[in-house]
């Protein structure tokens, strides 16, 4: 099946990252929490739903390992080729419990595998994955990244906290795990050049962002793009996301963008955060 892109160079080997939050089994359980977190949840049926679709709209879900190759000098074509399907990158933000409790039998039944970014100041707090079960996460269906120490925007930090945040989360989770944090998503889509430095400077190779963009072999690896997929997202949404097609959501994006620049990122989050109820989960 072919993947028609919205852009000049539609020939070359690409793909495109989703970006999951939460996946409920019981969304009562979090009937207290804003709707600027609980929106980004998608029930566990309606996510088994969308594995489901992302396969029959002729996706075919991207392994870690490959997409790590995929930056590589000597990485093949051929291998990226849309005649094996449209490539798809899973990730998965926060730590919440049910991304893995919930969300990891879907993956299994569907070969996929994704991206688990966990803060590691929410590890053992209600509703996130403890310690146990980090150090039990079944390596078929997720890798482990870090998504900050502390959920704060790194681009509103001094350099010196912008460090601590990136070096102690990937420590911890290097000791939990026994392996190798090479990966980093960025809480809230913050980042800046100096994040980017300060990122590889401590040993990240790939930095997950919230740019809606199409990953290419021209794209870097310290700039992956991602689609977020939310409660209202719909079919026809994860069609054209298969696809490439996304326009739409750029345009949305930007047009997003112009408060953020008007009001500055921390007034623009603070204000975002009491129109939408959030509780106080995060900082």
């Amino acid at each position: 099946m072919n993947c028609p892109q919205e852009n000049k160079n539609a020939r070359q080997p690409s793909f495109i990252c989703l970006m999951y939050h939460n996946v409920p089994g019981d969304a009562g359980r979090f009937a207290g929490l804003g709707a600027s977190i609980t929106s980004y949840f998608v029930e566990k049926q309606r996510f088994a739903s969308q594995m489901s679709e992302l396969l029959a709209y002729g996706g075919r879900f991207l392994e870690i390992e490959r997409f790590q190759s995929f930056f590589s000098a000597s990485a093949k074509d051929e291998e990226f080729s849309w005649a094996q399907g449209c490539p798809i990158l899973l990730s998965f933000d926060d730590g919440w419990e049910d991304s893995v409790e919930a969300a990891g039998p879907i993956l299994e039944a569907h070969q996929g595998q994704a991206y688990l970014f966990v803060t590691t100041q929410f590890i053992g707090r209600p509703f996130f994955v403890d310690r146990r079960q980090l150090q039990n996460l079944p390596k078929a269906q997720f890798r482990l990244g870090s998504h900050g120490q502390t959920h704060r925007l790194l681009s509103l930090l001094t350099e010196p906290e912008i460090r601590t945040e990136l070096q102690n989360s990937k420590a911890l989770l290097e000791d939990i795990s026994g392996s190798t944090i090479d990966s980093l998503s960025v809480p809230g889509g913050a980042v800046d050049h100096r994040v980017r430095r300060i990122a590889r400077e401590v040993g990240y190779r790939f930095l997950f962002t919230s740019e809606i963009h199409i990953n290419t072999r021209r794209t870097s690896p310290l700039a992956i793009g991602r689609l977020a997929i939310k409660h209202n997202t719909s079919s026809a949404a994860l069609k054209r996301f298969v696809q490439q097609r996304i326009s739409k959501e750029w345009i949305s994006r930007s047009l997003l963008g112009g408060p953020k620049r008007l009001l500055g990122l921390a007034r623009y989050e603070k204000l975002r955060r009491y129109l939408l109820g959030q509780s106080q989960l995060y900082p």
